[in-house]
């Protein structure tokens, strides 16, 4: 770049220099025509004076040929002075050309011999609240720091594996398989049995304790009613132990087995008593058979009572019959649930 600046000026002073030798020459030359014009068209003028012109002309001429001499020696030597300094600077281009080289080759010597820079990481930017303002400008050349946007990640909510439909569960049963129910008037299930053996009541007593419950009674009609209905579905067809027993003191003969007043504790519906609570009720009720001496405590010994599931009258079916009788036999319990 420097040599081609160069290079231009000295052209442009050369062009100067020719062009103010040419102008010379020809402002010569110019003067010349003039005189010789002048000294044509002023014929009247004598030899003396044409003469004089002529020497006038040979003498400028002379003049300007010394003078274009001068200019072109002149410029003859600002030249060598020129092309000296542009031979000067060239040879400074050159040798700026030559460390320019060695520069290079140094540089990138050791940049192959520099170890790679490892990549920075860069920063994870900070997820901001709403609360974080833009950073103002310290200097009024300064923009604006643009503002920190809060990345939310909405966390996709997990989707619940399919489930194997449980298979249907079977009720627990209230009452042990095999066993009748009853729904009693305080809402509990009673539930109750009947054995095939046949045993005394003392015994029938001890085999329903051993399955948790009590020989069988009844509170109302209605469960009364149940048990009779229960005994049929089993098929039972003679007189079963029952959970009551005589009450002590009332030990009536054969022809008077019981108090006749209804409100004397041996009367007829309270002669006989439930045991082991499985009946909330004192009395039995009117449900002995049809024989009026019953419960006749037949030779004094029929303490136990007992359930003849048929007859004439099915409410009255009810029987008093010696302990030591064996006989099927009814158990009977709360349901656990």
């Amino acid at each position: 770049m420097l040599q081609h600046k160069m290079c231009y000026i000295l052209s442009s002073s050369r062009r100067n220099w020719m062009d103010y030798a040419q102008k010379d020459e020809a402002k010569d030359r110019k003067t010349m025509l003039s005189t010789l014009s002048t000294t044509r068209f002023s014929g009247r003028m004598g030899n003396l004076v044409l003469l004089s012109s002529f020497l006038l002309v040979i003498v400028i001429a002379s003049a300007g040929a010394c003078t274009k001499k001068v200019t072109v020696t002149t410029f003859e030597t600002y030249k060598k002075e020129v092309d000296g300094r542009i031979n000067a600077l060239q040879k400074q281009i050159d040798d700026l050309k030559k460390n320019c080289r060695c520069a290079d080759v140094v540089q990138k010597s050791a940049e192959e011999d520099a170890p790679t820079p490892k990549p920075t990481p860069r920063p994870t930017p900070r997820p901001t609240t709403a609360a974080h303002k833009t950073a103002a400008p310290t200097t009024a050349f300064r923009k604006t720091a643009a503002p920190i946007v809060a990345v939310r990640t909405t966390e996709r909510p997990a989707t619940p594996s399919p489930t194997k439909p449980s298979p249907p569960t079977t009720p627990k049963p209230l009452c042990p398989a095999g066993w009748g129910s009853f729904k009693r008037s305080d809402g509990r299930i009673w539930c109750m049995s009947v054995s095939d053996e046949q045993k005394k009541h003392s015994e029938a007593q001890t085999t329903c304790q051993e399955q948790g419950a009590n020989l069988n009674g009844f509170e109302s009609p209605e469960e009364y009613n149940a048990i009779r209905n229960f005994l049929k579905s089993k098929g039972v067809t003679k007189q079963v132990h029952l959970g009551a027993t005589r009450v002590e003191g009332c030990t009536g003969r054969d022809d008077n087995p019981y108090n006749q007043d209804p409100k004397s504790p041996c009367s007829r519906d309270n002669v006989f008593a439930w045991e082991n609570k499985v009946s909330t009720k004192n009395s039995i009720g009117p449900h002995w058979t049809d024989n009026p001496s019953n419960p006749s405590n037949n030779e004094n010994h029929e303490n136990c009572l007992t359930l003849m599931p048929e007859g004439e009258d099915p409410q009255k079916l009810l029987n008093d019959a010696a302990c030591s009788s064996k006989f099927k036999f009814m158990c009977g319990k709360y349901s656990a649930r």
